[in-house]
C-alpha cells in the first residue's frame, strides 16, 4: 500500500484536465491491448475463412466446368460410337470378302458384262481400315453397265469405283469396255479370316481367267 501512496497523492493533485487526458490515454492503452490480443486473432481467423470460401467457390466453379467437359465428351463420345456402328454395318468382314466379290462378278455375269479382268490386288493399310482393292475391266453394252455400276452401289456392303476409264463404242457391236477399281474396306482388327477361304480368281474371258462363278440358288 505505501507504493501505491505517492501515486493517489499525485493523481490527487492532477488538475481535471490531466486526469481526463491520463484516462482518456488509459482506455486508449486498453483499446490496443484489447485489439492486440483478442480482436486481431478473431479477424485473422475471419479472412482465412474468406479465402477459404473464395477458394471453395474457385474449386467448385473447376468442377463444374470438368463435369459440363465430361458429359460433353460422354455425349462425343456416343457419337462417335454411333458413327462407327453405322461405319461397321457397311464393312465387310473379312470372311464376307470373297462372297462379296462373287456378288460383283455373278452381277456382272447377270448384266451380260464380259470380264476381261478380274484380279484382286494388294491390301492397302490405312489409318483405321484396310482397302481391298480388285482390278476389273469390263465389255458390253452402256446401258448394261450402267446397270452393274448402279447395283454395286446398292449392295449392302460397302464397295467404291475409283479410276473409271470408259472405252471407245464399237458401233458394229454395240458395245464398249470400261477399266476401274472396285474398293471394298475392312476394319484394321477384324476378327480371324477362316482358314482355306480364297479370294475369287480372275475371270476365264480372253486372255484373263474368268470370274468366280456365283453358288446355285
Amino acid at each position: 500500500m505505501a507504493f501505491y501512496t505517492p501515486l493517489v497523492d499525485q493523481w490527487t493533485l492532477l488538475n481535471p484536465t490531466k486526469k481526463i487526458a491520463a484516462g482518456v490515454c488509459g482506455l486508449v492503452l486498453l483499446a490496443l491491448a484489447l485489439t492486440l490480443f483478442i480482436l486481431k486473432p478473431i479477424w485473422d481467423k475471419r479472412v482465412e475463412l474468406q479465402e477459404d470460401v473464395l477458394r471453395g467457390r474457385e474449386r467448385l466453379s473447376q468442377i463444374q466446368k470438368t463435369l459440363a467437359q465430361i458429359k460433353q465428351f460422354q455425349q462425343d463420345l456416343a457419337q462417335i460410337d454411333l458413327q462407327l456402328k453405322e461405319v461397321t454395318a457397311v464393312l465387310p468382314e473379312s470372311q464376307e470378302i470373297p462372297e462379296l466379290l462373287k456378288s460383283v462378278s455373278s452381277s456382272g455375269q447377270q448384266n451380260a458384262l464380259e470380264f476381261l479382268l478380274f484380279k484382286p490386288e494388294p491390301e492397302i493399310p490405312r489409318e483405321f481400315i484396310t482397302e481391298v482393292p480388285v482390278g476389273v475391266q469390263l465389255k458390253g453394252h452402256y446401258h448394261q453397265m450402267a446397270v452393274f455400276f448402279d447395283q454395286i452401289r446398292r449392295l449392302p456392303r460397302l464397295i467404291n469405283v475409283h479410276n473409271l476409264e470408259m472405252g471407245t463404242y464399237d458401233e458394229k457391236s454395240a458395245q464398249m469396255t470400261a477399266r476401274c477399281q472396285l474398293v471394298t474396306y475392312k476394319l484394321l482388327s477384324p476378327p480371324a479370316e477362316t482358314p482355306g477361304q480364297p479370294l475369287p480368281s480372275p475371270p476365264a474371258s480372253g486372255t484373263q481367267t474368268a470370274p468366280p462363278e456365283s453358288k446355285p440358288k
